[in-house]
């Protein structure tokens, strides 16, 4: 039974490596793997798998948002979902779901935060964390807070200088941001921020590690 979900997990993870996907898996009163996808028409659309304690799969439910260039999904409380993505304006824009214990997907809340690319979204009891680039190449990372319906306000956010690629990852335990980008030198940077109960940043240092290849950044970490 582990075997056979270990594999599942494994096959939903290689699917994300090989197009614009990103994968989610949470449990409610079963377990679900949630998908967020771009489609053949670079639609957003988000998946349902319900994993049975026998190890079968089975496709429940799905849910599409409008064209998409970007994306990132994080849990935001138990049964409730957020999308970030960058869509057909070019702006960031996040979307709250509600994953009903049948499996299904509802639409919830929704926000923008202007021009953006390569979003990536974290969340924390009930807020989220996005990190994107603005029109002038800027890292931007902004500060959400989300309702018991799905509803989005904005709070704070602050800047850090231009780079490319990002990985966005929160301490656990902890009310710290740490992000993994290269910086217009082409350097490997790491750098944190606290965040406070009203959202606000505070920068605690960088670190930066040397050059690093052109492409994308392959970063990750493990978090304590």
């Amino acid at each position: 039974m582990k075997t056979m979900k270990r594999t599942f997990i494994r096959f939903l993870i290689l699917v994300s490596i090989l197009v614009m996907s990103s994968i989610l898996v949470f449990a409610q009163d079963t377990h679900y793997a949630i998908t967020a996808v771009s489609d053949g028409d670079a639609n957003l659309k988000l998946i349902s798998w319900k994993v049975g304690s026998d190890g079968s799969v089975t496709r429940v439910g799905d849910a599409s948002a409008g064209s998409i260039s970007g994306l990132d999904i994080a849990t935001v409380q138990s049964g409730m979902v957020a999308t970030a993505v960058r869509d057909s304006d070019g702006n960031l824009r996040i979307i709250t779901w509600r994953v009903n214990a049948d499996g299904s997907i509802t639409r919830l809340g929704t926000a923008t935060a202007g021009a953006a690319s390569l979003p990536s979204i974290v969340s924390s009891s009930g807020y989220l964390y996005t990190s994107m680039f603005d029109s002038a190449g800027n890292l931007r990372l902004i500060s959400w807070q989300v309702g018991g319906d799905g509803s989005i306000t904005r709070l704070n956010e602050t800047t850090a200088g231009q780079a490319t690629w990002i990985t966005l990852t929160k301490l656990v335990n902890r009310s710290t941001f740490v992000a993994a980008m290269r910086d217009s030198d082409n350097n490997f940077r790491l750098m944190s921020w606290e965040v406070a109960a009203d959202g606000s940043f505070t920068r605690l240092g960088p670190y930066v590690a040397g050059c690093v290849d052109q492409g994308p950044i392959m970063f990750s970490a493990l978090m304590w």
